[in-house]
């Protein structure tokens, strides 16, 4: 029983080590929100062709808002990575106000790394709730005309 407990710690051991020590370059990032909405980023990253890293290795480190604006909080940060693709979304727990954010990921390894990010989240847009736009109010609706119907058109079969 000992040696199949050691060699299954081995072999974790041995299937774990690749993944660690596989090297993850981030790129730049995306932001994919805007001011007043929780913070969302794509950051995609390098990586040796089918490698397979894993969404852990990520995490957001810190986080600071521009003056006068409260940066998000750490805990509220999911990581997240979709199947065989080279690229992690992280996203806060509560939205942001701050048009500036300084944002550290940390990618665990052999050597762990800090990256460390100046972001501009873009200010809301202001978004049609209901009713036309003040340029359709003013003109008037286009009219519809009447289609003649033709004789014969095979409806009214005696």
């Amino acid at each position: 029983m000992k040696t199949s407990s050691t060699l299954a710690l081995s072999l974790c051991a041995l299937l774990a080590t690749p993944v660690l020590a596989q090297e993850v370059d981030p790129g730049d990032v995306s932001v994919l929100s805007q001011q007043g909405q929780r913070l969302k980023i794509a950051v995609p990253f390098g990586a040796e062709p089918g490698a397979r890293i894993p969404v852990m290795r990520f995490h957001v480190a810190a986080v600071e808002a521009s003056p006068g604006y409260r940066a998000p909080t750490l805990r509220g940060f999911t990581v997240s990575k979709p199947e065989r693709r080279n690229v992690i979304f992280l996203q806060s727990a509560e939205p942001v106000d701050a048009p500036q954010l300084r944002l550290v990921l940390a990618v665990a390894g052999e050597q762990a790394q800090e990256y460390e990010y100046d972001i501009a989240v873009p200010p809301a847009r202001a978004t049609r709730v209901a009713g036309p736009a003040p340029s359709e109010a003013t003109q008037p609706a286009p009219q519809r005309k009447p289609r003649a119907r033709k004789p014969g058109n095979g409806l009214n079969r005696p």
